[in-house]
C-alpha cells in the first residue's frame, strides 16, 4: 500500500511529537506545537497550524485531567511526585508547566519547610521554576496548583500557613 504524501508527513509529525513528549513531558499542547515547528526551522505557530498539530497528538498518550498536558507513557500523572526546576521562566513559562508539576514543587517546599506561609510558598515555588517575582498571572497559576494539592489531600492551608499532610 502506497502512502500519500500528507499521510507520510502526518506520520513523521506524530513520531516527532512522541519523541518530544518522551523528553519534555508533561508538556502543554501549545509548547509541543512550538517545538515541532522549531524542528522544521519555522518560528511561528499560527492558529491553523496549532489546530492541525493538536489534531495529530497521539490519542494513546496520557493527558492529565487538570489542564490537558500530554504525558510520556512512562509517567503516570496521578502517581508522579516529581517536578523539573528551571533556570529561567522565559524558557518555560508557568503556563507551560503542568499544574500537577507546580503542585508537586509547592508540596515539596511545604514539606521541607515543615510549614510555610502561603505568600512565601508562592514566592519559593515561582523561584523553583526560574522566576524572580510572583506576578498576577503567576499567582493565579500557583494558587490553582496549591488548591490542587489541598484537593488531593497532600497539603492543608490553615490561617495562611501551608502544611504537608
Amino acid at each position: 500500500v502506497q502512502l500519500e504524501a500528507p499521510q507520510i508527513i502526518n506520520d513523521a509529525l506524530v513520531r516527532l511529537m512522541r519523541e518530544i513528549v518522551d523528553v519534555e513531558g508533561p508538556i502543554s499542547v501549545p509548547r509541543l506545537a512550538r517545538l515541532v515547528v522549531r524542528c522544521h526551522r519555522l518560528t511561528r505557530v499560527s492558529d491553523a497550524r496549532l489546530a492541525r498539530l493538536r489534531a495529530l497528538v497521539p490519542t494513546d498518550l496520557r493527558r492529565d485531567d487538570v489542564d490537558g498536558f500530554v504525558w510520556p507513557a512512562t509517567r503516570d500523572p496521578l502517581r508522579w511526585k516529581g517536578y523539573r526546576s528551571s533556570a529561567n521562566l522565559k524558557e518555560r513559562p508557568l503556563d507551560d508547566v503542568a499544574t500537577l508539576e507546580i503542585a508537586n514543587a509547592a508540596i515539596d517546599i511545604a514539606r521541607t519547610a515543615m510549614g510555610i506561609s502561603l505568600d512565601d510558598l508562592l514566592r519559593e515555588t515561582v523561584r523553583t521554576f526560574g522566576g524572580t517575582r510572583v506576578t498576577t498571572a503567576n499567582r493565579d497559576r500557583l494558587s490553582r496548583a496549591v488548591d490542587y494539592g489541598v484537593d488531593t489531600g497532600r497539603i492543608t492551608v490553615k490561617a495562611g500557613i501551608v502544611m504537608p499532610i
